[in-house]
């Protein structure tokens, strides 16, 4: 006599397939809020940088220039803030167990 029937074995394969479903729409869902997150810190980094060469080559101050560039790094380290936010977000879901 075998430890597992037929409806067993069947009902636990079922779930973990479910399983993998869940699993990757979760890793798809984050890859996207990811995607989003990069693309909109990749057009605000652009226009900014356009604005502050468009300024620079207006201005006669190089040096003036060049400070407003290193201040403006702090923009890049808050997007990377927003990273973390999602990467903590996909950590702390709850994890499934597959039973039958």
């Amino acid at each position: 006599m075998s430890l597992f029937t037929q409806d067993k074995i069947s009902a636990v394969q079922k779930a973990n397939a479910e399983m993998l479903f869940k699993l990757t729409g979760k890793f798809f869902d984050g890859f996207e809020k990811l995607t989003q997150l990069n693309l909109q810190v990749l057009k605000a980094t652009m226009s900014e940088r356009t604005e502050m060469l468009q300024k620079a080559r207006d201005s006669q101050n190089r040096l003036g220039f060049f400070d407003r560039l290193c201040r403006n790094k702090t923009g890049c380290y808050a997007a990377g803030d927003k990273t973390n936010d999602v990467i903590d977000e996909a950590d702390h879901e709850p994890s499934c167990s597959a039973r039958a």
